[in-house]
């Protein structure tokens, strides 16, 4: 299991604030190793809620900390 160090929470809080959903969900997908999915978050023709499911289900099964995580999602 991954546990987000407060570092890497901080650097998606980060791109939240300044608006940058797409870079901060990207970013928390290629943090768990799944970097064909932070792909099709850079990706402007691909469906954001099928990915935000994915990613949810991944990171509750990859993440200790993933209550933490998702709150700056």
């Amino acid at each position: 299991m991954i546990t987000f160090s407060k570092f890497t929470i901080i650097e998606i809080a980060k791109w939240k604030e300044i608006n940058e959903q797409d870079i901060a969900k990207a970013y928390t997908c290629k943090m768990m190793g799944e970097l064909d999915l932070a792909k099709q978050f850079m990706s402007k023709s691909t469906d954001k809620n099928q990915l935000n499911s994915q990613m949810v289900l991944i990171g509750k099964q990859k993440v200790s900390n993933w209550d933490n995580v998702n709150r700056y999602l």
